[in-house]
């Protein structure tokens, strides 16, 4: 089974960095705004800023090591084939999912590139199919692969398309 582009791991790291500081900075700002709003006892007010400052660069210390294992496991255990009649895709790391998509149901195949794609040059291919939307599938798509190269998600889309009963 193939695997995505290397890349992929450092797209999902610096996301988790960006999605830490924006979510973190505002919370920092609310509580200093917070503590200045009495300006009864400035030492105070300084020393619980200082502290919250420190407990959450000590969370990010923490968790940044365990976020990097996650999205490289994640990545290691992400895969998928072109077989004969399907597209199987294989991914989790604790609870597995395994999905084969027959090539006569696919419908569509799109090639969606955010911002943090295209920097690092990533592609996601999305599949949907004749069967519809199940109720547990939020995105619309039956298949994703996430954080292939761009020429790989072009090659995969042309073999997919040849591989449908449209064309």
């Amino acid at each position: 089974m193939k695997q995505v582009d290397k890349k992929y791991i450092r797209k999902n790291f610096l996301l988790y960095i960006l999605v830490f500081f924006f979510c973190i900075s505002p919370v920092i700002g609310l509580f200093s705004a917070l503590m200045n709003f009495e300006k009864n006892n400035t030492e105070v007010q300084l020393s619980m800023s200082m502290l919250v400052i420190y407990i959450l660069l000590g969370l990010f210390i923490v968790f940044t090591p365990v976020i990097w294992f996650a999205i490289k496991y994640y990545y290691h255990f992400f895969r998928y084939e072109l077989e004969k009649d399907c597209l199987k895709i294989e991914k989790g790391i604790i609870w597995k999912k395994y999905i084969a998509i027959p090539y006569k149901k696919i419908q569509n195949i799109d090639i969606s590139r955010g911002p943090l794609d295209r920097l690092f040059k990533l592609s996601n291919l999305h599949i949907q199919t004749a069967a519809g939307l199940s109720p547990v599938k939020y995105s619309g798509y039956e298949g994703s692969i996430c954080g292939l190269s761009v020429q790989q998600a072009q090659e995969l889309q042309k073999e997919l398309l040849a591989n449908t009963s449209f064309n």
